[in-house]
Parts: structure tokens; sequence; C-alpha cells
């Protein structure tokens, strides 16, 4: 573990930045609009609308390095960027002080965090992880850090550090949709208290860590009323008082953390000229050591599951908020990044590269660095259980286009042909949600799930394969091997993988001890859907914990051409 001394030195910085020739998205097609929306949680993706309309801020084109100075000596150094969503970030409950324990990091279908994995991440080009984590549901009632927690979000921290990478941990899910953390006066007196004793223990633990560590201080966060667009001029006041006192705790603490290069958010993150013209850059003890984030994911309709329908793309949102972004920041000397962006796979993998391509290219000439959204799931460039890429051209395209080069896309692997929809175990996902428990074990044919404390709702605890389409008209059988530690029955569905969870098809299986054989047939009668997700719900069996239920041999299979 390197815990060197001495922090970033400021190096004078001599590339100019010049201006760009913008290239277009998608070429004769129609812009996709801005939806006016506001997002829901439970993944951070879809947190991340920034839906405003475009902005109209004008800027002169890039003239000239940022001054030189830690922070920007710390983006300057970025080559690319990657997130570890949906690990230390998440939860199964939203009740504070009651600790969750390690089995937290697995809650949302993702293996834990492993130092292979973090190598694959850096032999592919990455040289920065953000490690997003959630602090709430592993404290007391005091506001104490569970050790075994603060010791484990160390060790994957201590993963990114050992490779020589770059690393950023933040307050994550506490703030958001369903956080505590509000830009609100409700409570918050009381919140900045709890939001200052988490700061000072991270702060404590991670003292002597080198310029590799950089603190965030808190993720997406939102007034009482879970607006992502034109906040009230109140909220973006608490927002630059939080900002505030995150910079001063860990000033305050001692060690490296005097001089340590701090990232602050603006309110949900956003990017638009609506939420950063009120943001103040917070007081600092130490001149030019603070760096400014937001999360950009544009154009949403393009980039989000919410609209599986929207496989093509336009420049104009792109343009709009970092352009905004630059003027904002980056031209007045205040580095920034891009701690959030990505694009889910609707099968357009070649407008997905071109999107990707002009994004990081035009974030490069203005100076601001990427961290792609890697959820494990839609999101995901690696597959974290095979510990390979999964994402080839689009990991490519995007490392090649952050250090300036050209990429070719490699011609597609052929598969072996087959009719059976669930050959990818890849896609198999386990979620826990609100206080219930258990624990998922992937197979090489399917997965199991050992469920230790039951939920309200069945699809509190839910095994599932994603990435399915259904076609209007068609019909699909439906089979798989399963078995149950006791008898059971147990629930299962097609839905929408996105608000609000529509449900196309569903059935029920009658779980024994001894493996048995499942059948059925189904019509998609709905219009088509590039986005659906079959769910096994577990959760409601309250007489029957703890148990353990096994899903195996998962085919689905077309039957006819449909309409």
């Amino acid at each position: 573990m390197r815990k060197r001394t001495v922090m970033i030195t400021g190096c004078l910085l001599a590339a100019v930045m010049f201006g760009f020739t913008a290239c277009t998205g998608a070429e004769g097609q129609e812009p996709a609009q801005t939806p006016e929306i506001v997002q829901t949680e439970p993944t951070s993706e879809e947190q991340n609308a920034n839906v405003n309309e475009p902005d109209e801020t004008e800027t002169t084109e890039p003239d000239s390095a940022m001054v030189s100075n830690p922070a920007a000596d710390f983006v300057e150094n970025i080559d690319f960027g990657w997130n570890l969503g949906n690990t230390l970030d998440s939860y199964s409950g939203t009740e504070l002080g009651k600790n969750e324990g390690l089995s937290s990091e697995t809650a949302w279908g993702n293996p834990k965090a492993t130092q292979e994995l973090i190598d694959l991440v850096r032999d592919n080009g990455i040289n920065a992880v953000r490690v997003p984590v959630t602090w709430y549901n592993h404290m007391d009632s005091d506001y104490v850090i569970d050790e075994e927690w603060m010791d484990r979000v160390q060790e994957v921290v201590d993963y990114v550090i050992d490779n020589d990478m770059y690393c950023i941990i933040n307050v994550h899910h506490d703030t958001g949709a369903n956080g505590w953390l509000r830009a609100s006066d409700t409570n918050l007196e009381e919140n900045k208290a709890m939001f200052t004793a988490i700061w000072e223990q991270i702060s404590a633990r991670f003292a002597d860590y080198d310029d590799h560590l950089l603190f965030e201080g808190f993720n997406e966060i939102l007034n009482d009323n879970n607006e992502w667009v034109n906040p009230d001029s109140r909220a973006v006041e608490i927002v630059n008082e939080l900002n505030q006192l995150f910079v001063d705790t860990v000033r305050a603490s001692g060690g490296n953390n005097g001089e340590r290069v701090l990232i602050v958010n603006t309110y949900c993150a956003g990017g638009n000229s609506q939420v950063t013209a009120g943001f103040v850059l917070p007081t600092d003890s130490v001149e030019n050591s603070l760096v400014v984030e937001a999360h950009i994911y544009q154009p949403y309709y393009f980039t989000a599951e919410e609209f599986p329908e929207a496989t093509s793309w336009s420049k104009e949102a792109i343009d709009s908020y970092l352009s905004n972004m630059y003027a904002s920041f980056v031209q007045k000397g205040i580095p920034v990044i891009i701690g959030e962006f990505g694009c889910v796979d609707k099968g357009n993998a070649e407008d997905r590269l071109s999107w990707a391509k002009y994004y990081v290219e035009t974030c490069r000439e203005y100076g601001i660095k990427c961290f792609w959204w890697d959820n494990g799931s839609g999101y995901k460039l690696f597959s974290r259980r095979n510990l390979e890429i999964s994402e080839r051209n689009l990991l490519g395209m995007l490392i090649a286009t952050a250090k300036g080069e050209e990429y070719v896309p490699q011609a597609a692997e052929e598969e072996e042909p087959t009719d059976n929809m669930c050959a990818d175990v890849d896609k198999w996902s386990c979620w826990v949600n609100s206080d219930a428990k258990a624990v998922v074990t992937y197979l090489p044919d399917g997965l199991s799930i050992e469920v230790t404390e039951s939920g309200a709702e069945a699809w509190y605890i839910q095994g599932s394969y994603v990435g399915l389409t259904l076609e209007q008209g068609a019909s699909y059988e439906i089979s798989f091997d399963y078995s149950a530690s006791t008898d059971i029955t147990l629930p299962y569905c097609f839905q929408q993988n996105y608000t609000p969870y529509g449900v196309y098809a569903s059935g029920s299986a009658d779980f024994k001890q001894e493996t048995q054989h499942y059948s059925d047939v189904f019509t998609m009668t709905e219009e088509t859907d590039k986005n659906v997700v079959l769910v096994f719900n577990c959760g409601k069996c309250e007489e029957s914990v703890p148990y353990t239920m096994t899903v195996t041999n998962l085919r689905i299979v077309r039957t006819d051409k449909g309409e």
C-alpha cells in the first residue's frame, strides 16, 4: 500500500487547448429531445438525467491550459476513469443506524470486488477508479461507522492504490431520492452532524494516504421533492453549505488531508446552467486543490434504459452541457471531471460507438476527464464474474479517444448459433431491497439464492435474467430446472426493466427439494420491448426462512415468427 507523505506539487502544464470542429452524432436523424421528467432510484444511472432543456450559455473556444495547480495536475494525469458501481454503494434498507454488514456489497447482483477485477481494469488503459460508498447502513445511532465495513472499504481502496491508480471515495446513496442527506432545511443541523461524523472518520482512517486518494463530498443530492430540474434557490444554498462543511472537516483532520485534492458536486451533480449558476466553490485553506464534478448522461433518451426504442442520438445536448461546464468552471481555472456518464446497450453498437467517440472527444477538447458508470449490468464494460471485457469495441473507443487516438472497431466474434435467448449466463443478476437479506451464488448455468431474512413484498428479493427482447405477437416457451431447500411456491414474471416495471407475462412454480423441470408457453401481446427482464420473486416468504432456491438450465425459445 502506497502512503507517501508528499502531496502533488504543482507542475507547469504546457498543453494548449485548441478549438474543435464538431462531428455529427447520427447523420440524417432527427435530434433526440431532452425529456422534462423527474427520475427515480434505485439504480444510480436512473438518477442522472440532468434533463433540463439545452442551455443557451455562450462560451468562447478553449484558448489556454488551466492554471498550474494540484487539482489540475490530478485531472491532467487521468487517462480515463471507471466506476465500481452497485458494489460498496449498494443497500437493502433505508433505516438509519441499522448495520447491514458486509452482505450489502452483493445486494444489487454484483460479486464482491477483487484485486483481480481492478487489475483487469488497469490492464485495459484505465488509471482512475471511483469507488462509490454508502455509509448510513453501516453505522450505529451515534454515527459510528462499523469497523468491519471501514476495513472493507480500505481493502478495496488498496486494490486501486496498490496498482498506482487514482482512487476516489465518496458519500453515495446517503443522498438521492431515498437518501437522508438532503438539500433541505428539514433536519439540516442533525444531518450536518451526521455528515461531519462520517467525514471525520473517513479522514482519520485515510489520513496517511498520498495524493492518489481523493475524497468526494457527496453524490447526487436532492431536495425534499426529489427535483432533478430547476432546484429552488435554498436547495442550491444548502449544497454550497454542505460542500463548505465537507472541505472544512477534511482540512481539520490532520495528516495528508490538509493538502489532499477534494471533489465537490453541484446540486444533483447537474451540469446545466440552471444548476451551476448558483454554485459557489468552497473557501479552502489550500490553494487550487478543489475539483468540480458533474454527471452528464446525455442525450438522456439515448443513454437511459427507460427508452429502449431510442437507439440514435444527436449532439446538441452534449454540446450544451459540456460547454456550460467549460464556461462555468474550466475557463475560470477550476478543473472538472465527469464523475459519471454512460449509455446502455440497446442493440445499437454502431450508434454507441459514435456517441462515445463524440462525447469523450468533446470532453478532451475542453480539458475535462471522464469516468464511465459501470454498474455490472446494462452499463457494464467488464464482466465481473468472468473477469473479462464484455464491451471490447466500446472500451477500445473510449480509451483511444481519451488519448487522442483513432480506434478501428474489431469484427464481432462469431457465436455458436442457438435458439435459446438465455445462453449468456453473465446476464443473471440478483437484487435485494428494503431490509430483506439474501446471498446469491452464480452457477455455470443459473443461480442459487440463500434467503436469510424475508421482506414485506415478494419483489424485495429477485433473481433475474436481463437483456431480453420480446416481440409483439410472438409466442415463447420458457423452461428451467428448479429446486429449494424447503417446499415453497415462488412467482416469476416477464416485465419491463425500467419504470413503471409493467408485467407482460407471469407464472409460478412449486419448489421442492428434488430437482424438477418447468415449462410453459406465452404470447407477447404488448408492443415490442427490447429491455425485458425475467424475474423470480423470492422475498415474501417469512414462514420458510431461511431457505435456498436454485434455478438452472433456463431456456426461452421463440416458437413462431410473430407479426
